[in-house]
């Protein structure tokens, strides 16, 4: 029999939901970063990120959807997703199963962070379980590498997106979000502030 060479694909986790059509930046870094996937070659595969008013009719789609993706994907291929992921921080509890299916099957597991309730000193309960299926993880800048790097022993590489985009000729604006880095603002209260942030940050570089 004739060895067959199947080739490995990688899949970027692309998340939608209602709030992409709304006038406010809430999903925008998660956005981009799909785009620039894609941009570089990664095949799509689309998730249901549910915000519903009952928190608890997001459960059933998100979770087929990663069902649907840890089924579909095969030994060697490459899955990239955000985290955390685009909805309620106890809806992404029913996908680490099905990360660890995917992973059981050889798949490996790219994982960058957006944001970190430990920084803030809150628990890390979904960054730990998170983390521990991650091949490599991606950090925004150097500051967030150190700090993971002293807690997690896996590779760690710093992305500095905001120099990709500037290289690739992008015009950009950053900022730190309320109780991160060196921000001024208390710390945060919810998950939902970084999305007023964004709002807010939008807002200011449109005049």
């Amino acid at each position: 029999l004739r060895n067959t060479v199947v080739p490995v694909t990688k899949y970027v986790i692309c998340e939608t939901n209602a709030l992409e059509h709304e006038n406010n930046a809430g999903p925008k870094a998660r956005i981009d970063i799909s785009q620039i996937a894609l941009s570089s070659g990664w095949k799509p595969l689309v998730v249901r990120s549910e915000f519903p008013q009952n928190r608890f009719s997001a459960f059933v789609p998100v979770f087929n959807d990663y069902a649907r993706i840890a089924h579909s994907l095969r030994r060697d291929d490459i899955l990239l997703l955000q985290f955390p992921l685009g909805t309620y921080l106890p809806v992404s509890i029913p996908v680490l199963p099905l990360l660890r299916l995917a992973k059981r099957k050889g798949v490996k597991i790219i994982e960058l962070i957006h944001d970190l309730d430990s920084i803030r000193g809150r628990s890390n309960y979904y960054e730990k379980h998170y983390f521990a299926l991650a091949d490599v993880l991606i950090a925004h800048n150097e500051r967030m590498k150190a700090y993971l790097e002293q807690r997690y022993d896996k590779p760690i590489v710093s992305l500095e997106i905001f120099d990709y985009l500037v290289r690739s000729g992008y015009c950009v604006f950053a900022y730190d979000a309320t109780g991160n880095d060196e921000s001024e603002g208390e710390a945060v209260g919810s998950l939902i502030q970084g999305y007023i942030d964004m709002d807010y940050a939008a807002s200011y570089a449109q005049g």
